[in-house]
């Protein structure tokens, strides 16, 4: 009598379906990509079948890239794009509380020693907020991707 192994049918319909999604193509949307001759960008489809790329404005050539290439190239540009959102969040709190600021000064109702904390606490989170958006926006800088063929 041959012995049963112990997966079932259940068991065995999840790994195919982990296993498609492991041989899925990296970069489903396509991948920004700069000539190096001419700079201009151009938008490189990973699913065409093509067997390289051209540059429509010079006509430079290049290798299709590898699948390597493509996964990395995604992973890069999900983190360039968090880098960004990260610094752009800081940047509108620090704008917000600035206008709150000026509102809290122009409005007659705001007496200098019984309100200091309602009008330069705004003020105060305007700068951190605003010093805070501008490391992150060096850190989103430095760690730009491009990708050149």
């Amino acid at each position: 009598m041959a012995k049963k192994s112990g997966r079932t049918k259940a068991s065995a319909k999840i790994s195919v379906k982990q296993q498609s999604r492991r041989n899925r193509p990296v970069a489903v949307g396509g991948v920004l990509v700069r000539c190096r001759d001419c700079l201009q960008e151009l938008y490189y489809n990973p699913s065409n079948d093509s067997e390289g790329l051209e540059c429509i404005f010079c006509g430079h050539r290049s290798v299709r890239p590898s699948e390597d290439f493509l996964s990395q190239a995604s992973i890069y540009k999900s983190l360039e794009s968090r880098n960004a959102k990260m610094a752009v969040i800081p940047a509108i709190l620090a704008a917000v509380l600035f206008m709150l600021f000026i509102y809290f000064t122009g409005s007659k109702e705001v007496v200098l020693e019984e309100d200091a904390l309602r009008l330069y606490g705004p003020l105060g989170g305007s700068i951190i907020f605003f010093v805070l958006a501008l490391i992150l926006g060096v850190k989103y800088e430095n760690n730009r991707w491009e990708a050149f063929f």
